[in-house]
């Protein structure tokens, strides 16, 4: 793989210790885009053409993107490939799962990948001789191979599904294609809502005068389908050809062509012919190699946000050279803008594709070639309008002599065939293009793969989710450069209202959070600007929003408080801004909740806002995208800095691991510790509380096996350090692996301090403990614990001497307060608490204090997790919106609930409540309520479903029983939805 970022930074990987920088050359490339040759020597050693790539990413996961091209073809036994990104196009893996679709035909020909709104491949594919399509979708894993459907059509197949939550058409595939059985070809498109697997075509272009061709198309948010094509109306010479370029649409799902234009449509130019290319010659023939430009003329796209249509097309104007025009429709496609030429006029220019940004962004991939020396040289550009297409800035992508190719390279002579490829999903592009070869050993053409932001520097805040250095961070890169996203970003607590400032390393002063009890917490923040703006540009308002969740993996976050903003004011030549001293957000931990806490913070401005919120969820989920590193508008602090002492005494860490999916599953966990740091642990041990454990080695896999929607279990991490010096640190991160690709992770950083300041942790950490016990628990004895510890924390300092008689006088009745609480709990002693207080017993009579005071942390975080699993288990607010996510997908999925009338009504109040869950304020009240609305759909649905035998009645009356308690709400809801889970799916 060879990757190319365009600022001339590569692939930087590290983990808090030493790591291997990845870089590669492209001398051919410029601007700001990311490149990425996707083949290889080993995964493409023929020197194979490559061409008429197209490009489609997951909606559900932008992290996963599939490419197509003429990259080997199918046969007996054999499949064609396609090319697939798990991790935002840096690394690419070739999938065949395209076998052919009968043993009569080869291929594949012309071809289209898309996704569904669920994350499902689909495919159009052309076999030959003869020319037949069909749409390959997925049924099984999404590397297993594809399920081929029904044939139709014969020539120039394309792929669109429709996505849009605001559609009446959800699901709905469309593939325009070519008729060449009538005298004069016509545009038509075919469509289905089995996937593929039966199609229905329609005529939709005019060929009464004129030939069809160039049949591009587009589907709106709200369901409607447009389609560009071309009337081909007779040659000029031997390149170019007279042409209208006309918009037809659907309202109704493909099943009639006529809401707009009458028989033909709109024309997108006016009524007035363009002469457009018709070309097997597109170059300079007597100075190189040329490519066949004859579709290649048009594309069409639409504004995911407001619908807005956009049509690209070309047109040989007054310059003299075939140029790329673009014009927009905001009357869906009624009427039509003046036409703004993209290019620049000086060269021919042709293969335009558009795709638009859910901000607005218009992005256009061309293709010109300057013949003004002794070979062709042809460049791919990009192109951007900030302004609805009105101005447009252009970076040129990557230029190629293809004189210097090894001979064989291009398929019957040409460099190209009818199309590359573009997308957009958020704010950012993605393309592909058939370029030259990027560090290969024989120049030959590739796939190349590119990502550029669709938000203008000027207009991109980020938030660093790295620092190494002052030279070594993250600069706004989606997705981020750095595996480790998670430790060292520019969000971070203080306990008092001062933002710390920066170490050496450039990294901010963060300090792990207090409940309320020992006093506030502030949020600090540092934001940044890719580039200044122009003079004398207005100020612009920057908003933070603060969040936090317990500290683990999979765990959903919640606003730190109901006013947990900061706005930023950055002036025309600002880049950087830190939130003040004094500024800082002001946040209290509630007492009954743990101290182990992560953070993280999402910024937006104007063209530059962050989706999906992270307020209810977990980093991953409930998609598995990169909800972080993917989006530079958020970063978040998942690392916790326990004090140990200089002793050999044991450390016990935990880290809870829920499991933030909508289905059972396998949570697979690797961690990850440096080799320097290991060698300074003695008797190092990971594991599951309540299962098996094993050795800490540099890298390892924990299984987390059958975790249900909402399950949490732990992981613990026990080791002695008694080599370890105050200024060390022992960093151990683990990381949840999904596919192979990290989708969270948080770090276990210890680090030994004198013992006079963990004695005061200690302290911290026993009010607390003891604080929450009280609150929480109703255990009364627990607040006289609180209280002798805050005595003590009251004077200035501890000594030892102070603290031992403070541990033994405590001893017994800590005893007493362990034992009413896993009695009157009726659980069972998970994390080992009792024996953990026998340790601690013994070190205290023994007088070493060093010893005492890491077990007396080893019991204490012991207890801590002990209380939160009590907790989690009578249940948890932090998990209402993944619930009602998960009642969603059961009663839109399960062809059971499905097929019930209701069912389409607990759809819509779902919808209505994940919607509304992104702004800050307190969400309890509307679960309820949306519960409190759909219990009748539930009872009739307990009814419905009776002789199934699922006991649901007693579950509805459950939530019914809890609708003023929301963590007991949602234990019950839980519980309903485990049940229906249970049905076939």
């Amino acid at each position: 793989m060879k990757t190319q970022s365009i600022a001339g930074k590569g692939l930087l990987l590290w983990l808090l210790t030493s790591f291997l920088i990845l870089t590669a050359t492209c001398l051919n490339c410029w601007g700001q885009a990311r490149i990425v040759d996707i083949a290889n020597d080993s995964n493409d050693p023929s020197n194979l053409s490559d061409s008429e790539p197209s490009i489609a990413v997951n909606p559900q996961n932008t992290m996963e993107i599939a490419i197509m091209a003429f990259s080997e073809s199918w046969g007996t036994g054999t499949s064609a490939p396609v090319w697939k990104s798990d991790d935002g196009g840096f690394t690419w893996r070739k999938v065949t799962q395209i076998g052919a679709p009968s043993t009569s035909l080869s291929g594949p020909g012309d071809q289209k990948i898309g996704f569904d709104a669920a994350g499902n491949i689909y495919v159009a594919e052309l076999g030959s001789s003869p020319a037949t399509d069909f749409i390959y979708r997925q049924t099984a894993g999404p590397d297993d191979p594809l399920t081929v459907g029904a044939s139709y059509g014969d020539d120039q197949p394309h792929l669109d599904v429709d996505k849009g939550t605001l559609s009446g058409c959800p699901n709905q595939l469309y593939s325009p294609w070519m008729n060449y059985s009538l005298a004069n070809p016509q545009s038509t498109v075919a469509n289905s809502i089995t996937g593929g697997a039966a199609m229905t075509s329609l005529a939709v272009g005019n060929n009464a005068s004129f030939p069809n061709r160039t049949t591009r198309i587009a589907l709106g948010p709200d369901g409607k389908v447009y389609v560009i094509y071309k009337t081909r109306e007779g040659a000029v010479d031997a390149n170019f050809e007279t042409a209208h370029f006309y918009v037809r649409r659907s309202d109704d799902c493909g099943s009639t062509w006529n809401a707009i234009g009458g028989t033909s449509g709109i024309p997108v130019h006016g009524t007035t012919a363009v002469t457009t290319w018709f070309t097997n010659s597109f170059g300079n023939a007597t100075k190189g190699s040329v490519g066949r430009a004859r579709s290649s003329d048009a594309w069409i796209a639409t504004n995911p946000t407001s619908g807005d249509v956009y049509a690209v097309y070309t047109n040989r104007d007054g310059s003299g050279f075939g140029q790329v025009f673009v014009t927009r429709s905001t009357t869906q496609g009624n009427t039509w803008s003046v036409p703004v030429r993209v290019t620049d006029g000086t060269h021919n220019s042709a293969y335009p594709e558009i795709a638009v940004t859910a901000t607005g962004t218009v992005g256009v991939l061309y293709i010109d070639y300057d013949d003004s020396g002794a070979h062709t040289l042809f460049r791919h550009h990009f192109a951007r309008s900030f302004d609805n297409g009105g101005s447009w800035t252009d970076e040129t992508l990557q230029s190629e002599d293809p004189s210097t190719f090894t001979a064989g390279t291009f398929v019957d002579g040409f460099l190209w065939g009818d199309y590359e490829g573009l997308t957009a999903s958020g704010k950012n592009f993605y393309g592909v293009f058939t370029g030259q070869s990027i560090g290969r050993a024989t120049i030959q053409q590739d796939p190349i793969f590119f990502n550029e932001s669709g938000v203008p520097a000027a207009s991109d805040f980020y938030v660093r989710d790295w620092t190494t250095s002052p030279m070594s961070h993250d600069n706004g890169e989606e997705p981020s450069t750095n595996p480790n996203w998670w430790t060292t970003g520019d969000v971070w607590n203080r306990l008092t209202n001062t933002n710390g400032g920066f170490n050496a390393n450039d990294q901010p002063n963060h300090q792990d959070a207090q409940d309320a009890v020992n006093g506030h917490n502030y949020a600090f923040v540092r934001i940044h600007r890719k580039a200044a703006a122009a003079g004398g540009a207005p100020d612009v308002s920057v908003t933070a929003r603060f969040l936090y969740a317990d500290y683990g993996l999979g765990v959903p976050y919640q606003d730190v408080s109901a006013t947990s903003t900061a706005t930023f004011t950055f002036a025309a030549a600002d880049t950087e801004k830190t939130l003040a001293d004094g500024l800082g957000i002001q946040w209290d931990l509630p007492v009954t909740r743990s101290t182990h806490v992560c953070m993280a913070v999402e910024i937006s401005a104007p063209g530059d806002p962050y989706f999906p919120e992270l307020a209810g969820r977990a980093p991953g989920w409930p998609t598995t995208d990169w909800t972080l590193p993917a989006d530079n508008n958020k970063a978040q602090k998942n690392m916790d800095l326990p004090a140990m002492g200089e002793s050999a005494g044991l450390i016990a860490a935990y880290a809870l691991v829920h499991n933030a999916a909508t289905f059972s599953r396998t949570v697979t966990v690797r961690y990850s510790v440096a080799p320097e740091v290991l060698r300074k642990l003695e008797g190092a041990q990971i594991g599951l509380v309540g299962g098996d454990s094993q050795a800490l080695r540099a890298q390892g896999i924990l299984e987390v096996s059958k975790m249900e929607p909402g399950e949490n279990r732990w992981i613990s991490l026990n080791y002695s350090a008694p080599n370890a010096k105050v200024g060390d640190t022992i960093p151990v991160s683990l990381e949840e692996i999904v596919n192979g690709v990290a989708i969270n992770g948080l770090t276990v950083a210890v680090h030994p301090a004198p013992l006079d300041a963990v004695i005061r942790e200690n302290l911290k950490l026993h009010r607390a403990a003891f604080s929450r016990l009280d609150r929480a628990f109703d255990i009364s004895r627990a607040r006289r614990q609180a209280a002798a510890a805050a005595e003590l924390l009251r004077k200035p300092s501890t000594t030892a001497h102070e603290y031992l008689a403070f541990l033994r006088e405590s001893l017994p009745e800590i005893t007493r307060i362990l034992s009413e609480t896993l009695e009157s709990r009726r659980s069972g002693d998970v994390f080992a608490a009792k024996k953990s207080l026998e340790q601690l017993t013994g070190a205290v009579s023994s007088q070493d204090a060093s010893l005492s005071v890491q077990d007396h942390t080893a019991f204490l975080n012991k207890l801590d997790a002990f209380q939160t699993m009590l907790q989690k288990a009578e249940g948890d607010p932090g998990d209402i919106l993944q619930m009602v996510v998960w009642q969603r997908q059961l009663y839109s999925k399960v062809p059971v609930l499905k097929s019930l009338k209701l069912a389409k009504r607990v759809v819509e109040e779902s919808d209505e409540f994940i919607k509304a869950f992104g702004n800050p304020r307190a969400h309890e009240d509307s679960y309820s309520q949306m519960i409190r609305e759909l219990l009748k759909s539930f009872h009739e649905t307990a009814e419905s479903l009776e002789k199934m035998n699922l006991r649901l009645e007693p579950a509805v009356d459950e939530m019914e029983d809890h609708l003023k308690s929301t963590a007991r709400l949602e234990k019950a809801h839980r519980n309903y939805l485990l049940k229906l889970d249970a049905l076939p799916k």
